[in-house]
């Protein structure tokens, strides 16, 4: 008797611990689908502040080849969203990269051979940027988080600032300096996640970045890959 006691109460703790995990997970679930709800009803003007690592593709210009570090984006957007998740924002950008090395390939040395050397660089690129962006949010009822999409069109300024130490075919010591100023239409796309109300009217991205500018006639553009990271407040 006491034995088929037992296994009765062991049956009916698990009959308990099962009707628990699943109060919980529906708990869950509600949770996160009344953040969603939240969230997608959030219609109104927004501000954003944002930054993170910035890598720049490597660049290749007739003989030459450059190479930077990784640097750092830095911007602030204002912008408004619609109650079906589209967003249209007004974005400035700024980026910052160290040179790591150029290598140049001289033609009409004695041998007559492309000769690669490196120099010593003591300058960065800098870029403004001034964009305008159009964004769709999804609101998935089953997800604490909400993936993004965007893209934009505008315009870009690239600054290109160095100074090296070169020697001609005699080895001759030449001081080059090197300053490049470049304006154009600018692009760009990217994708990420957002996690809503971390604070109050306050969510959270986090995704990647490309943005470029178009190039000119024998001229490779700068593409820019980033992580960005940004605080969204909607008002």
């Amino acid at each position: 008797m006491d034995k088929k006691q037992n296994i009765q109460l062991s049956f009916m703790d698990q009959i308990m611990k099962n009707k628990f995990f699943l109060l919980s997970a529906l708990l869950g679930l509600a949770t996160t689908s009344a953040v969603s709800a939240n969230y997608s009803a959030n219609e109104g003007c927004y501000v954003s502040v944002f930054g993170g690592p910035n890598w720049v593709n490597q660049n290749h210009r007739r003989h030459v080849e450059v190479d930077f570090k990784t640097g750092y984006l830095v911007g602030a957007s204002i912008g408004y969203q619609w109650c079906n998740n589209i967003s249209v924002e007004g974005e400035f950008t700024y980026r910052h990269n160290k040179l790591d090395k150029i290598k140049f390939s001289r033609n009409k040395c004695r041998d007559e051979q492309r000769q690669w050397h490196n120099f010593r660089r003591d300058r960065d690129l800098e870029s403004y940027a001034v964009m305008a962006n159009v964004r769709y949010d999804w609101a998935l009822e089953c997800m604490c988080f909400m993936p993004y999409i965007r893209a934009g069109i505008g315009y870009g300024n690239t600054k290109f600032r160095t100074r090296h130490d070169d020697y001609d075919c005699y080895n001759n010591l030449l001081r080059c300096r090197h300053n490049h100023h470049r304006s154009a239409f600018a692009y760009q796309a990217g994708a990420g996640i957002t996690i809503p109300d971390i604070m109050c009217n306050t969510h959270l991205d986090i995704g990647y970045n490309y943005w470029s500018t178009t190039q000119r006639r024998g001229r490779s553009n700068l593409g820019n890959n980033s992580l960005v990271v940004a605080a969204k407040y909607v008002f």
